[in-house]
């Protein structure tokens, strides 16, 4: 039997991935919690403003990684179904990542993924998704909470080297993961400057709106696809 829209899409897959949907939203609940109720116990010293800056600013820089991931979703459900996508969505929400691995067992089982395919080859391409994701998923449960653990014996547990060590790394993983795709040149290198203009633009308005920096990130996601398209667009 091949895999067809209405197998890849049936009620029995939707009842199977919908469940770890909501346990991604119970996930999202729990964080909040946990955040507000640090915040307000006076651990990190973070007067009102500040606390209602940091929530906003959260919520406002999710916009443009929600747009990304709808993007992707819309990419994956057309070769997996729906509810797979938005499953496996809501574990890794990395499209490229979800459709190498599913890719590898089609490869293997001697056909392409998408409708069409062996439901035996399809099965194993949910399988290989779901075990690729698991050794991060395993390494986030095991070291998550050690992390607090190396943070303290590498800052000496000062104030400002925390500052210091948290800023770094995440200058560190933006500049990795930015320039990491950089080698595919064109569309990918425009992307990429777009986003560092518009982030630095922020920087500059903020001296006198401190309020664009919630935003810097979401516009900087957003300039930068917008870059990348119009480019892509420009030059097919």
């Amino acid at each position: 039997m091949k895999l067809t829209p209405e197998i890849a899409n049936s009620l029995g897959l939707w009842i199977v991935c919908v469940p770890l949907l909501v346990l991604s939203i119970v996930q999202a609940f729990l964080i909040y919690r946990r955040a507000k109720s640090v915040a307000d116990s006076g651990v990190v010293q973070l007067n009102s403003e500040e606390k209602n800056l940091a929530l906003k600013t959260g919520l406002l820089t999710s916009i443009g990684p929600s747009i990304t991931s709808f993007i992707s979703i819309i990419g994956l459900q057309a070769v997996v179904g729906s509810p797979v996508a938005l499953q496996r969505s809501a574990i890794i929400c990395a499209a490229g990542t979800e459709l190498r691995a599913a890719n590898f067992a089609a490869d293997a089982g001697g056909t392409v993924l998408g409708y069409g395919m062996p439901l035996e080859v399809y099965t194993a391409a949910l399988w290989v998704m779901a075990l690729n994701g698991c050794g991060w998923l395993l390494f986030c449960l095991i070291f998550t909470d050690k992390m607090t653990i190396a943070t303290r014996k590498i800052t000496g547990g000062s104030a400002t080297m925390l500052t210091v060590f948290a800023t770094s790394a995440i200058l560190g993983t933006c500049c990795y993961n930015g320039t990491m795709y950089l080698k595919y040149g064109g569309g990918m290198i425009t992307a990429f400057l777009c986003a560092v203009i518009m982030r630095s633009i922020c920087a500059l308005i903020a001296k006198k709106c401190k309020g664009i920096l919630a935003w810097s990130m979401s516009l900087s996601l957003l300039a930068g696809m917008a870059g990348g398209a119009i480019f892509e667009y420009l030059n097919p």
